[in-house]
């Protein structure tokens, strides 16, 4: 069945709801597949439980919403449902075994990336939040976790498989056109998404949080727009990090095999092994970007009240 995005009447939202009130959606991520659409136009559609990121760190807090989406016949979306991207979901295999204990009539729906696309995206977002961490340090964070390996996140996630209950693993580059065709629901459009730094204004924003001169959010929104000359076709990762990202694509395409049974390995799966290795924005970075950007800073106003200026 093909799913043409359009506005949803509140008679159809109405009927879904009715329709699924005995089961539980929950879409959990993954950060940086394309959730805030998803969220922005289930919330368009009066599909989404209203829900805050502090509901997913206590599971009683968690059951508690999980209940009240049932009840309701609401959708559960939330990209922190396995955890967090700083310590790659490392509470992921606990929080499924204790989905599959505590629910039934469950449908979760989780959406990959290949390796070296989702960990740039992740790392630049960590980037844009002001998380002290260097590139290393992330490496060991996620060789740490114990699904490091997408296969076993694709697993652990597939064993929710029962009678009652399904565990989807996706690959989707529209992945709200994708979420209509697992629910069985028309949602509309989204025009919400969140917007990538170049990554020339992420190495900038790495070096001037160590002046303090400038917030996080005020770099983030100004350098949104900042286009250094230099061509976009740089990675946040050293060329070494690229590689080894890279020589996970066997696990990638072994994920592959584990994809719900009604979704075809789409082209981009096999795809990812023909990336080739980048130009590091670090390495890439010069005096005069860190310049152009300062300026573009400054003339936004001066730099933030009781912020040591480093430059």
């Amino acid at each position: 069945m093909t799913y043409k995005l359009g506005k949803a009447s509140l008679v159809d939202s109405c009927a879904f709801r009715i329709r699924t009130r005995s089961r539980l959606f929950v879409h959990a991520g993954l950060h940086k597949t394309g959730s805030t659409s998803l969220q922005e136009s289930l919330r368009s559609s009066g599909l989404l439980l209203p829900s805050v990121r502090a509901d997913f760190r206590s599971e009683d807090r968690l059951a508690l919403r999980l209940k009240q989406a049932r009840v309701r016949g609401l959708i559960v979306s939330s990209e922190h449902f396995l955890g967090e991207m700083v310590n790659f979901y490392s509470i992921a295999p606990r929080r499924l075994d204790w989905l599959r204990r505590e629910f039934d009539s469950v449908t979760l729906i989780v959406y990959l990336k290949p390796h070296l696309e989702w960990h740039e995206s992740a790392f630049s977002q960590l980037i844009q939040q002001g998380t002290p961490m260097t590139e290393s340090e992330y490496i060991r964070s996620v060789e740490q976790s114990p699904v490091a390996d997408f296969r076993e996140l694709a697993r652990l996630i597939t064993r929710l498989n029962t009678s009652t209950s399904i565990g989807l693993v996706r690959w989707a580059p529209n992945v709200v056109e994708d979420f209509s065709r697992v629910i069985d629901f028309n949602l509309p459009h989204s025009q919400k998404r969140n917007i990538s730094l170049h990554p020339l204004a992420l190495e900038a924003m790495r070096r001037m949080t160590q002046s303090g001169a400038f917030s996080h959010d005020k770099m983030r929104r100004v350098l949104k727009s900042w286009a250094p000359e230099t061509p976009r076709n740089t990675s946040i990762f050293s060329e070494e990090t690229q590689s080894y990202f890279m020589r996970k694509h066997s696990e990638w395409l072994d994920t592959a095999e584990i994809l719900s049974s009604f979704q075809e390995v789409p082209p981009g799966w096999e795809e990812a092994l023909k990336t080739e290795t980048r130009p590091s924005a670090r390495d890439t970075f010069t005096d005069e970007h860190l310049s152009s950007a300062l300026a573009l800073l400054r003339a936004e106003g001066p730099p933030d009240r009781h912020r040591n200026v480093g430059f």
